[in-house]
């Protein structure tokens, strides 16, 4: 949803303009839709997890060249 890939942007304080989309998907977990949202720029990958109701369940930054 456009909601969460906002509050995922804004949650890691990221410019739309400097990182690129990986994954969007809605997922079914147990029950509940989370929706799992992946940002990357040229260093860093962002994975988050996000409720239907726009809260973060799980914010991950990783180095991509490790």
């Amino acid at each position: 949803s456009e909601m969460c890939k906002e509050t995922a942007l804004k949650y890691a304080n990221l410019d739309k303009n400097n990182v690129t989309l990986v994954k969007a998907i809605e997922e079914n977990d147990e029950g509940k839709i989370v929706y799992e949202i992946k940002w990357k720029d040229s260093t860093y990958e962002y994975d988050f997890d996000i409720s239907k109701t726009g809260e973060m369940i799980n914010y991950d930054k990783d180095r991509l060249y490790d």
